[in-house]
C-alpha cells in the first residue's frame, strides 16, 4: 500500500522538534547562569571586604590582649589579613580566616573573647606561650541554629594542619545533630573548629561545658596548663573527636562514666588529680580504634575494666604512678593467681604495656605469661610493684619485645636462660629484686641478644664470678650495671672488648685483683664505679686513654702507687673520687690541669709533696677534699682564686705556715677544714667576708690572736681561739649519701664529710 507523504515525512519532523525543544532549553539555562554567575560575581567582592574586615577586627582585637609583640609588623590594620598576616590562613574562595597558628609566638596575657567572633575558623593553634586567666567561655559556646546553618569553608588540603592523634587524610564523619542546646553568648560562633591546640601554656579554672557542642571537633589538646576542676562529660560524647589531650594539669573528680567516643584514637589524661575508677567504655559507642591510652600518674584506683579487652587496635597503655589494684575480675575469676587482668590479653595490637609503679599488682605471673601476651607487643613495663616468685621463662615467646622492665618488685630466684631468644631486645632491668645466680650463666644467652644496650642487675643476691667469655659477647652494650651485689674475682679484662660501653658500674660489690688496663682504655667510657671493693694493685698506666670520661669513682679499695700522669688526658672529667685508698707519692702536675674538674677527692691516701701554684686552674671546682694525706709547705694562695669552690677540706697533712688571706676571695665557700695542720699566725681578717660559711675547723694547729670581727665571726669569742679539743677528721660519705653540715662552728669544731654523688643517675 501507498505511504502518504506525511507518513514519510513524520519522522524527521519528530527529530527537527526535539533538537529545536533541546536548543532552546539549553540556551536558556546557559543564559541564567552566566547572569546569575555574573551577577554574583559583581556583588563578592564587596561581600567578601565586609566579611574579611570582621575577621581583621577580631584578629586585632586578640592583639591587643595578648601583649603579642611578635605580630606588630605583620598584623596592621591597612594589611590585608589573608595576605602577609603572620600565622593566619584564609579559604580560597570566601577569603576568610580558617586557620590561625601562633605556637611559641611568646603571646602573654588572656585569651580575648573575640576570638570567636572567627566564624569560619578551622584550625586554632596557641601552644607554648604565655597565656592565662580561664577559657573564653563566650568565644567557645555554641548554638544549634548556628551549627547548622553555616556551610563550612573551602581551604586547600595541603594548608590544613593535621591534627594531634589524627591519622592522615582521614573521612570526615557525619555531622551530630544538636537537639535542645541552651542559648549562647553573642559571640558564639566557632562551629567549624576542628583542631584546638592550647597547650603548655598558663590556663586556668574549669573546662568548659561548651567544649563537647563543638559538632566537627577532632583533635583537643590542653595540656600542661593549670586547669581545675572536674573533666565535662559533654567532651566525652563528642562523636568526632579522636585525638583528646588533657594531661599535666590540676584536673580532679572521676572520668565521666558516659564514655561514648567512637572516633577516638588517642586519650591522654596523665598528670592530674583524678580518682576513682577508669569507667568502662560505653557498650554502644566505645572506641574501638582507640589506640592510644595514658592514665599514668593520676590517683585512679580500683581494677582495669574488663571491657578495655574489647579496644583490639590498643597499641599503648600506661597506668604507672596510679593506685590501680591486681584484684582479678570476678568472671575470669578462674585464673586465681593472675594479677593482671586477662583482659589486656585481648588487645591484640598492643605494642607497649605499662603497668609500672602501681604498688597493689601482686601476686606471681603465671608460668604461661609471655605466651598470652599479644603478638606484637615490644615494651613490657611493670616495675615498681609487688609482683613475686620466678620470672617467667615463657617471656620467651613474646618475640617482639625490646625493652623488659622488671625492676623494684619481689621476683626470687635467677634469671631464664630462655630469655637470650629475644632477639629485639634492647633493655633488661631487674632492679632491686631478690634474684640470684651462683654462676650467672644467664649472661651467656643474653649476650645473645645482639642489639642489648643496657642491661641493670642492680641491688640483688648474684654471686659468683662474672664470665669473661659472655661480657665479651655483649658487642652492642652501652650501659652495664651490677652494683650493690656480692660478686668475687677479678673484673674481666673483655670489658674492653665493648667498644660502645658508655656505664660500667660494679660498685658495692666484693670483686677484687687490679683494674685491667683494658678497662680504663675503654674509647667510649663516660662514667666509670668501682668504688667499695677489694681492688688492688695500682692503676692502669694508660687510664688517659678513656678520653670520654667525665666520671671516676675508685673510693674505698686497696689501690696503690702513684697517680699516672697520663690522668692529664681525661680532659672532660667532672668528678674524680679515690679516697680511702693506699696512693702515693706526688700528686701529678697533670691533675691541676683537668680545667673541668667539679669535684675532687683524694682523701685518705699517702701523698707527699706540696700543692702547686698550677691548682688555680680548677677554676669551675666546687668539692675539693685532700684531708687525710702527706702534703707539707704553704697553703698556696692560688686556693682563692678557686670562686666556685663550696667545701675545702686540707685537715690531717703537715701545712705549715699562714692562712693565706686570699681564701677570704672564696665566697662562695660553705665549709671549711683546716683542722690538725701546724699552720700559724692569726686568722686573717679577709676570712670575715666569708659571708656563706656554715661549718669552720681550725683546731689542733698553732694559730694566735683574736678571731676577726663580723661575718661568719660575728657569733664567736672575741677572744684567742679556745685550747685544742679532739677532732674527727672528715670521713668519706658512703656513695649516694649526703652528710648534714653543722651550723657554724670556729675552733674545736668538726666538719661534715663533703656530698657524694657517687650513686650512678
Amino acid at each position: 500500500m501507498r505511504r502518504s507523504r506525511w507518513e514519510t515525512l513524520a519522522p524527521l519532523a519528530e527529530s527537527i522538534l526535539f533538537f529545536f525543544f533541546f536548543f532552546f532549553f539549553f540556551f536558556f539555562f546557559f543564559f541564567f547562569f552566566f547572569f546569575f554567575l555574573v551577577a554574583g560575581a559583581a556583588t563578592t567582592p564587596a561581600a567578601q571586604q565586609n566579611e574579611s574586615a570582621s575577621d581583621a577586627a577580631a584578629l586585632l582585637a586578640f592583639k591587643s590582649q595578648t601583649a603579642a609583640a611578635a605580630l606588630s609588623s605583620s598584623w596592621i590594620v591597612a594589611g590585608d589579613v589573608c595576605q602577609n598576616w603572620t600565622g593566619v590562613t584564609c579559604s580560597r574562595r570566601r577569603q576568610r580566616v580558617t586557620g590561625l597558628s601562633l605556637p611559641r609566638a611568646s603571646l602573654a596575657g588572656e585569651i580575648s573573647p573575640t576570638i570567636g567572633d572567627l566564624s569560619f575558623l578551622v584550625y586554632l593553634n596557641l601552644s607554648g606561650n604565655r597565656l592565662e586567666g580561664p577559657l573564653p567561655t563566650a568565644a567557645l559556646a555554641v548554638s544549634a541554629a548556628s551549627a547548622t546553618s553555616i556551610s563550612p569553608p573551602t581551604f586547600s588540603p595541603e594548608r590544613s594542619p593535621r591534627p594531634w592523634g589524627t591519622p592522615p587524610a582521614p573521612a570526615s564523619p557525619p555531622r551530630r545533630e544538636q537537639p535542645h542546646r541552651r542559648d549562647p553568648p553573642s559571640m558564639g560562633n566557632l562551629t567549624l573548629i576542628q583542631v584546638l591546640s592550647l597547650r603548655q601554656n598558663q590556663i586556668t579554672g574549669g573546662i568548659p561545658d561548651e567544649l563537647g557542642d563543638f559538632p566537627d571537633l577532632r583533635s583537643l589538646d590542653l595540656a600542661e596548663n593549670f586547669l581545675l576542676g572536674p573533666i565535662p562529660g559533654s567532651i566525652f560524647r563528642s562523636s568526632s573527636l579522636r585525638g583528646l589531650r588533657l594531661s599535666g594539669n590540676l584536673l580532679s573528680g572521676e572520668i565521666p562514666g558516659d564514655l561514648a567516643l567512637p572516633s577516638l584514637l588517642n586519650l591522654d589524661l596523665s598528670g592530674n588529680q583524678l580518682a576513682g575508677r577508669i569507667p568502662p567504655p560505653s557498650r554502644a559507642l566505645q572506641p574501638r580504634q582507640l589506640n592510644y591510652l595514658v592514665l599514668d600518674r593520676t590517683n585512679l584506683t580500683g581494677r582495669i575494666p574488663p571491657a578495655l579487652g574489647n579496644l583490639t587496635n590498643l597499641q599503648v597503655l600506661s597506668i604507672f604512678t596510679a593506685q590501680i589494684s591486681g584484684e582479678v575480675p570476678g568472671e575470669l575469676g578462674k585464673l586465681v593467681n593472675l594479677q593482671i587482668p586477662p583482659a589486656v590479653y585481648n588487645m591484640s595490637s598492643l605494642v607497649t604495656l605499662d603497668l609500672g609503679q602501681n604498688g597493689p599488682f601482686s601476686g606471681r605471673l603465671p608460668p604461661d605469661f609471655g605466651r598470652r601476651l599479644p603478638p606484637p607487643l615490644q615494651m613490657l613495663y611493670i616495675n615498681v610493684n609487688n609482683f613475686s616468685g620466678e620470672i617467667p621463662a615463657s617471656l620467651s615467646n613474646a618475640t617482639r619485645i625490646t625493652h623488659l622492665e622488671l625492676s623494684y618488685n619481689s621476683f626470687h630466684g635467677g634469671v631464664p636462660p630462655e630469655l637470650g631468644l629475644l632477639e629485639d631486645l634492647q633493655l633488661f632491668t631487674v632492679t632491686d629484686n631478690y634474684l640470684l645466680s651462683g654462676d650467672l650463666g644467664f649472661l651467656g644467652p643474653l649476650s645473645r641478644c645482639r642489639r642489648l644496650t643496657d642491661l641493670n642487675l642492680r641491688f640483688n643476691q648474684f654471686t659468683g664470678i662474672l664470665p669473661a667469655a659472655a661480657i665479651g659477647n655483649f658487642t652492642s652494650l652501652e650501659r652495664f650495671v651490677a652494683q650493690d651485689n656480692l660478686l668475687e674475682g677479678p673484673i674481666p679484662a673483655t670489658f674492653g672488648n665493648l667498644t660502645a660501653m658508655t656505664t660500667l658500674v660494679l660498685s658495692y660489690n666484693m670483686l677484687s685483683g687490679p683494674i685491667p688496663p683494658a678497662v680504663a682504655a675503654m674509647p667510649s667510657l663516660q662514667r666509670l664505679y668501682l668504688e667499695v671493693n677489694r681492688l688492688q694493685g695500682p692503676l692502669p698506666a694508660d687510664l688517659g686513654l678513656a678520653g670520654e670520661l667525665g666520671l671516676l669513682y675508685l673510693q674505698v679499695n686497696d689501690v696503690s702507687g702513684p697517680i699516672p700522669s697520663s690522668v692529664g688526658n681525661l680532659t672532660g672529667l667532672q668528678r674524680l673520687n679515690m679516697a680511702e685508698n693506699r696512693l702515693e707519692m706526688e700528686i701529678p702536675l697533670e691533675m691541676w690541669r683537668l680545667t673541668e674538674l667539679n669535684e675532687l677527692n683524694l682523701s685518705h691516701n699517702r701523698f707527699q709533696g706540696a700543692l702547686p701554684a698550677a691548682i688555680k686552674s680548677l677554676g669551675i671546682v666546687t668539692d675539693l677534699d685532700l684531708s687525710s694525706n702527706l702534703l707539707t709547705g704553704a697553703i698556696p694562695d692560688a686556693v682563692g682564686g678557686l670562686q666556685m669552690l663550696k667545701y675545702l677540706s686540707l685537715a690531717s697533712n703537715n701545712f705549715s705556715g699562714e692562712i693565706p688571706p686570699a681564701i677570704g676571695s672564696t665566697l662562695n665557700l660553705q665549709t671549711l677544714d683546716l683542722s690538725s695542720n701546724s699552720l700559724s699566725g692569726r686568722v686573717p681578717v679577709a676570712m670575715a667576708g666569708l659571708t656563706h660559711l656554715e661549718s669552720l675547723n681550725l683546731s689542733f694547729n698553732n694559730l694566735e690572736g683574736p678571731l676577726p670581727a663580723g661575718g661568719p665571726f660575728a657569733a664567736a669569742s672575741p677572744e684567742s681561739p679556745p685550747s685544742p679539743s679532739p677532732a674527727t677528721p672528715p670521713s668519706v660519705a658512703p656513695p649516694g649519701s649526703t652528710s648534714p653540715r653543722p651550723a657554724l662552728q670556729t675552733a674545736g669544731a668538726t666538719t661534715g664529710a663533703p656530698p657524694s654523688s657517687s650513686s650512678p643517675p
